[in-house]
């Protein structure tokens, strides 16, 4: 009898663990998806499209204007010292790998020397351009903060080209002044950083070329190759 007690009282008490076992598990179950939580998703920029103004200066190199005077009989050649590019460039990105835009540009070089015929003049004076063209830049769309580009453009400039008259007087003139609008295109190439969400800074090269210029009524010289280094910043709007 007193064995038979004992057995019950056994399995009564293995049944009491065993339910206190499962309900604990239950517990500790519903504690763990309490305090679980999902990852929070990462925002993801995407691109729009939108107007964008760029400004540049820089360091410009022009090479040297040669040609002959309206009569033919005078070659003339213009060497100038290292000067200045200052750039303004409204635009549209249609894509992110596309902008269509409109430059105005000022450039200047002052004069080292005049060749005249076998005669070399050191002196005052300057060339100034400004062209106005319209512009295409393809960029590739890479998904870092750096990125690469290359721009191309077409338009007219403004040339004026002076001397001072210490120069004019050896050669015989009054005065040393030229004046005339040239066709004028461009090619160029740079990369740029992102250091704002809407804001780069760019590194580029420009090469400004006239193809056929009127310089100091010449009526046609050597083809104006102006070559530019330049630092510059980019808005997006």
């Amino acid at each position: 009898m007193s064995f038979s007690f004992a057995c019950v009282s056994l399995l009564g008490l293995i049944a009491a663990l065993s339910s206190t076992t499962g309900n604990a598990q239950e517990i500790s179950g519903t504690s763990s998806k309490t305090l679980s939580a999902p990852a929070a998703e990462v925002p993801v920029k995407t691109w729009e499209d939108g107007f964008v103004f760029r400004t540049g200066v820089g360091a410009c190199f022009q090479q040297a204007l040669s040609g002959r005077n309206g009569s033919g009989l005078i070659y003339e050649r213009f060497v100038f010292n290292p000067g200045i590019r200052l750039d303004l460039e409204p635009g549209y990105d249609l894509f992110p790998w596309l902008r269509l835009g409109g430059e105005a540009s000022f450039l200047y070089n002052s004069l080292d020397s005049v060749q005249y015929n076998n005669l070399i003049l050191h002196g005052a004076g300057g060339f100034y351009q400004v062209p106005l063209m319209g512009t295409v830049r393809g960029t590739w769309p890479t998904e870092g903060p750096i990125r690469g580009h290359a721009v191309g453009g077409f338009g007219g400039v403004c040339d004026i080209l002076t001397v001072g008259n210490e120069i004019a007087r050896q050669v015989g003139r009054s005065s040393y002044y030229s004046y005339t609008w040239n066709y004028v295109c461009e090619l160029g190439a740079g990369v740029s950083f992102e250091i704002m969400p809407d804001m780069d800074l760019e590194l580029d090269y420009k090469l400004l070329c006239t193809p056929i210029p009127n310089i100091a009524e010449s009526g046609g010289g050597e083809s104006s190759f102006n070559h530019a280094l330049e630092v510059g910043l980019n808005w997006r709007f």
